[in-house]
C-alpha cells in the first residue's frame, strides 16, 4: 500500500506577483514523453532564439497542451517549429517543495477543496521554472495562477474585543508568541461571556504605535458587551472606521505578502492607510497555526 505524503508538511508557499514574460519555444500536447523531447529540441536549437535573457527553462501547462520555452527581452524571428508565448503578469501562488514529491503535489491539488484553500485558478497557465538554484539541487517551484484579489472597502461600526495582549521587542518575537496567545485565547473561549461568533477569532495592533497603550498585538473575540474580563485578558473597543480588506489564504510565514499586495492596492485606488489606528485580522478558525490559514485581513483607510 503506497504511503500518502502530507504535503502541507513537505512544501513552503509564498505569494508573488510575476511581471509579462516573454517565451520561445516548442508546444505539444501534454504527455510526460512529449516534455522530455520537447527540452531536448530546446536545447538542441536554443542557440537558434534570438532576444535571449537567461539561461533559464520554463515549462508552461497550457490548455491541452505543454510548452517548454526559454526567456526572451522580445518576440522576434521565431525559429521554424517554435512558437512565442507570453505568461500574463498576475498574482501566483509559488510552492516550494522536493523534486521527490512532484507526484504527491498534483494529487494533492487535484481536490477542489485544496484549490479553494489556496485561491487557485485551474483555468489560467501554470508553469515551472528550471535553473541551477533548482531542480540541480532536488528543489521544485511552481507557480499556479490565483483568482483575481478581491478587495473591498467595508466601514465597520464599534467593536468590543476581549483577549491576550502579546508585547514583544522583534518582529520574530511577535512571530513565536502570537500563536501560543491564540492558543490560550482558544483554550479559555469558555471564560469569555457574551461572545459573537464564538468560532471567529480577531487578531487587533496598531500599525505605528506611539504610545505604551498601543503597543503590542491582541489575540481577541468579539462580545457584544464587556460583562466581566478574565484574569490576564484586556478589553479593547475599536471605533468606528472604514477599511479595505483581503482574504489571505496559505501560511502566517507568508502573510506579510499578501499585506503587500493589500498596501499596492490601496496606494493604487487613491486611498491612504491610517497607521495609527486599529488594524484587524479575523481568522475563520483557530488564529494562527502551522498549516494553511484563511485571514481577512482589515487595514485602516481613510476616505477623504
Amino acid at each position: 500500500m503506497p504511503i500518502q505524503v502530507d504535503m502541507e508538511h513537505f512544501m513552503q508557499v509564498r505569494t508573488a506577483v510575476v511581471e509579462e514574460t516573454l517565451l520561445v519555444g516548442f508546444i505539444s500536447p501534454i504527455g510526460v514523453k512529449d516534455e522530455r523531447l520537447l527540452f531536448e529540441h530546446l536545447k538542441e536549437r536554443r542557440a537558434e532564439i534570438v532576444n535571449l535573457q537567461s539561461e533559464d527553462e520554463y515549462l508552461v501547462i497550457v490548455p491541452g497542451g505543454l510548452l517548454v520555452a526559454a526567456p526572451v527581452s522580445a518576440i522576434a524571428d521565431v525559429p521554424v517549429g517554435m512558437v512565442g508565448y507570453t505568461i500574463q503578469a498576475d498574482e501566483y501562488a509559488v510552492f516550494r517543495f522536493e523534486e521527490k514529491h512532484i507526484a504527491d503535489f498534483w494529487d494533492y491539488f487535484c481536490s477542489i477543496d485544496n484549490q479553494a484553500l489556496y485561491n487557485l485558478n485551474i483555468e489560467k497557465p501554470r508553469f515551472e521554472i528550471f535553473n541551477k538554484e533548482l531542480q540541480p539541487k532536488g528543489v521544485t517551484e511552481i507557480y499556479f495562477p490565483t483568482h483575481d484579489r478581491e478587495v473591498k472597502v467595508v466601514a465597520l461600526g464599534e467593536i468590543k474585543l476581549v483577549g491576550i495582549r502579546v508585547v514583544c521587542e522583534t518582529g520574530e518575537q511577535y512571530a513565536e508568541e502570537i500563536p501560543g496567545a491564540f492558543a490560550e485565547l482558544t483554550r479559555r473561549l469558555e471564560e469569555i461571556p457574551g461572545r459573537i461568533e464564538p468560532e471567529r477569532i480577531i487578531g487587533a495592533f496598531f500599525v505605528s504605535d506611539e504610545s505604551a497603550e498601543e503597543d503590542g498585538y491582541w489575540a481577541c473575540v468579539e462580545v457584544e458587551q464587556f460583562v466581566s474580563v478574565p484574569q490576564e485578558m484586556e478589553a479593547i473597543t475599536v471605533p468606528p472606521q472604514s477599511y479595505a480588506v483581503t482574504v489571505h489564504r496559505g501560511r502566517v510565514n507568508q502573510i506579510s505578502k499578501t499585506y503587500e499586495l493589500l498596501h499596492k492596492w490601496i496606494a493604487e485606488n487613491g486611498y491612504e492607510r491610517v497607521l495609527r489606528a486599529w488594524h484587524l485580522e479575523q481568522y475563520e478558525k483557530s488564529g494562527p497555526v502551522k498549516g494553511p490559514v484563511t485571514a481577512h485581513l482589515h487595514d485602516t483607510i481613510t476616505l477623504e
